[in-house]
């Protein structure tokens, strides 16, 4: 076995009996120590991920992930040689607002506000459709039913400073000649707590709103981590990245690490493996499917991680400490309100307050589980943040997802090659077998344009038997080697002889070259194999006229002078 570390301790040997006589702690206790000490025999590929140390994890009074994963049952074991093999070095903006058209009207006869004060005031009214004595008796009763939150917002960025007010209330004129604006403020201003009954009514009109959108999220955050801590699959899984990188890094200061930062989950597609497709992720999700398919259902263990993702933890938080802020501000305000007002305000901090201790206590829950989350993943508090905890665990559970449904992607493709390898294969194995076939059985011979002598009687192109009938009368009328060398080659391609008779004329052919060779050479008889013979010899006969004639074959027909010939035929070529 190899070495211990510098500084660790010897692997303590098993217990009696084997590993069956182990607990599953101490198994898992002894695969890790194995990956941990393990030395690849090549040079590997690094994987770029933060170890804790060993004594913060074996500090912690709490059981955190990598302590609650050493001690569960697994069925994962890495094949050495396969890892080595494969990681071895070779919120939109808003478009901009119009410009706002000059008005043309007449100027009033008293005009006491500027231009762009006069102008945004009547822009405001404009909305309500109403009279200038009903707009502020929606303001002094509270009237939420007839007036929305963006327009109390509006009217109080609106309100008179002191120098206007002062100015309006030192005019003496008549009020008739006043315009819009004017005699809006004048009515406003003159409502006793004015400034009050619309923070008032701004927030009760807002603060529903405001709590349905905080607490949904709230209660989202405290879900997804209390499925976190509750996960039976997502320790394992880590645990077999755990085991997995040990391997890869083993014998260099990455290797033999206890565990690693949350945030060295991002980095393990980093790492690619020489399979192009293959990065230590996919390695780890194909060694689940082979051996702990179950595992890679973690996702349906955090059905709220993803969209708990994407919240802020601490936005929400500062908008708790906002509403509660203004409640008990105006808790404090109600003593001096006009006795109505108070009335309002009274009324709306009886269902305010308990909304706001609810979201408080979510908040501290939540923070209370944070802080069990961060001892989870052993996680320095002081650098610690809810919101990057939840994005890196739900980057890693969806690209286990999605790693999965590429290998097997990748895994169909190779199926798919392998099959038309397969065919091809096939097909040509079959093409090689009926070209074998067809030799086998038939012996393509062609035949030329060209007669082997003139006058003579050529084979029809399609009967076979005229053209071994006519071979052979030539062989038994005495045709030289030679002349039955050019009938041969005489033959048009696409005429096809049958192996029965391509064997006996070739038979014949031989016996007959022998019985021409003796005859030349005795001046006797051509005897055939078949039995026939002619009694033509080497010299032309006489005709009673006394006239020389050619010799003929067996079916009368004359065979040219020139065509006799003493030349032993050795054998007759057919292809």
């Amino acid at each position: 076995p190899p070495p211990p570390p510098p500084g660790g301790a010897p692997v303590p040997p098993p217990p009696p009996g084997g590993v069956s006589g182990m607990i599953a702690g101490d198994v898992e206790a002894c695969k890790l120590q194995k990956s941990r000490t393990f030395r690849p025999t090549k040079q590997m590929k690094k994987l770029n991920w933060t170890k804790l140390p060993e004594r913060t994890i074996k500090s912690t009074t709490t059981k955190n992930v990598w302590k609650k994963a050493t001690g569960s049952l697994l069925k994962i074991d890495i094949k050495v040689d396969q890892l080595v093999e494969m990681f071895s070095r070779d919120n939109p903006k808003k478009e901009s607002e119009k410009e706002e058209k000059k008005t043309s009207s007449k100027p009033k006869k008293v005009s006491l506000l500027d231009q762009k004060t006069n102008l945004n005031v009547n822009i405001f009214l404009k909305q309500f459709k109403t009279t200038n004595e009903a707009i502020v008796k929606i303001v002094q009763d509270g009237d939420a039913g007839r007036i929305s939150g963006e327009q109390v917002k509006s009217l109080i960025k609106l309100l008179p400073d002191s120098g206007t007010i002062e100015q309006l209330q030192e005019y003496k004129g008549d009020p008739a000649l006043l315009g819009t604006a004017e005699d809006f403020y004048l009515k406003l201003v003159a409502t006793p707590g004015y400034p009050l009954r619309l923070t008032v009514l701004q927030l009760r009109l807002e603060f529903g709103e405001r709590i349905d959108d905080i607490e949904p999220a709230l209660k989202l955050f405290q879900q997804s981590i209390q499925e976190v801590l509750d996960s039976n699959l997502l320790d394992k899984l880590l645990y077999v990245v755990l085991m997995t990188g040990n391997h890869i890094n083993g014998g260099t200061y990455g290797g033999g690490a206890y565990g690693f930062t949350v945030e060295s989950l991002a980095k393990l597609r980093d790492t690619k493996g020489n399979n192009p497709r293959m990065t230590v992720l996919h390695y780890v999700v194909e060694l689940c499917e082979t051996q702990e398919e179950d595992l890679l259902s973690v996702s349906k263990e955090l059905p709220h991680l993803e969209s708990a993702s994407r919240l802020q933890f601490e936005y929400l938080t500062g908008q708790v400490a906002d509403l509660k802020r203004q409640v008990n501000d105006l808790d404090k305000k109600k003593a001096s309100a006009p006795e109505d007002l108070a009335g309002q305000i009274e009324d709306f901090l009886s269902k305010a307050q308990p909304r706001i201790e609810d979201l408080q206590a979510l908040v501290d829950d939540i923070q209370a589980k944070s802080s069990e989350m961060a001892e989870y993943f052993v996680v320095d508090k002081g650098k610690y943040k809810l919101e990057e905890v939840l994005v890196n665990l739900n980057s890693f559970v969806k690209s286990i997802d999605e790693a999965k449904k590429e290998n097997h992607r990748q895994k169909v493709l190779e199926e798919k090659r392998a099959k038309a390898k397969l065919e091809k294969e096939r097909r040509e194995a079959a093409k090689r077998k009926k070209a074998e076939e067809a030799k086998s059985t038939n012996i393509v011979i062609g035949l030329e344009a060209s007669s082997l002598h003139p006058g003579t009687w050529q084979p029809d192109d399609n009967d076979n038997n005229d053209i071994v009938d006519q071979l052979v009368s030539e062989i038994k009328a005495g045709a030289s080697g030679r002349g039955l060398r050019k009938r041969q080659r005489s033959i048009r391609r696409g005429s096809v002889v049958p192996g029965l008779q391509l064997s006996k004329l070739q038979e014949i052919a031989k016996q007959a070259a022998i019985e021409s060779s003796k005859a030349d050479e005795d001046g006797g008889t051509l005897k055939v194999p078949n039995g026939n013979h002619s009694d033509h010899q080497g010299v032309p006969e006489e005709t009673p006229s006394g006239a020389s004639v050619e010799n003929k074959d067996t079916l009368g027909r004359p065979i040219p002078k020139e065509a006799w010939s003493s030349e032993p035929v050795s054998q007759l070529d057919i292809d």
